[in-house]
């Protein structure tokens, strides 16, 4: 039977469970509980004393350009966050923007999510709110047409009217005598649509 790499274990965690388990082995650790709790947190192969040192060795750089790279999009996400929202005070956007980098610098991926997650609700709201605009803004619109619309028609047929009531034949049809209602519309019809009716 081959002997399994020393690194094997870590070789399906994501970069963030790789950061977790780093950043247990920065604090006084018992090699065996950590081995342990990587394991069942994981699903993975039960790391050995010694890969565990390795691991934390071999994954301390990338940990510190990971955690870099964090606090400036942390940073970043709150500063577009601020001026894309206009809704929050700059009290509150001072705040968000310590308490962005502090959970940033200390790696604490919950206070991060949760900072991504308000970021995300306010610019969803600020979504929202300009959805909302545009569809007044489109309703308003849609009114101002109607409007327009209704006006036109009522000139038009006020015009067509007088036009109609010159011509004799009009005259005629709506001055028949013995001559129901639907019969008259209908006499009008063919004589001002032509084919078209």
């Amino acid at each position: 039977m081959a002997k399994q790499r020393t690194d094997a274990w870590e070789a399906g965690l994501e970069p963030e469970q790789r950061d977790r388990v780093f950043e247990r082995l920065l604090q006084p650790f018992d090699p065996e509980a950590i081995a342990k709790w990587t394991q069942e947190e994981y699903k993975c192969a039960k790391p050995s004393r010694t890969s565990l040192y390795r691991f934390r060795d071999r994954w301390k750089p990338e940990y510190a350009k990971r955690r870099n790279e964090r606090v400036l999009m942390s940073c970043e996400s709150v500063d577009h966050l601020i001026e894309q929202g206009g809704k929050i005070s700059d009290a509150t956007a001072a705040q968000a923007r310590a308490l962005s980098l502090d959970a940033a610098m200390r790696g604490d991926y919950e206070a991060g999510n949760r900072w991504m997650a308000l970021a995300q609700r306010i610019a969803k709201e600020n979504y929202d709110e300009a959805i909302l605009q545009v569809r007044r803004d489109g309703e308003d619109r849609l009114r101002d047409g109607l409007k327009l619309a209704q006006t036109k028609f009522q000139r038009d047929t006020c015009e067509l009217f007088l036009k109609w009531h010159a011509d004799k034949r009009v005259a005629e049809i709506a001055d028949g005598k013995g001559v129901g209602t639907d019969e008259k519309v209908e006499q009008l019809g063919k004589l001002m649509f032509g084919e078209d009716w």
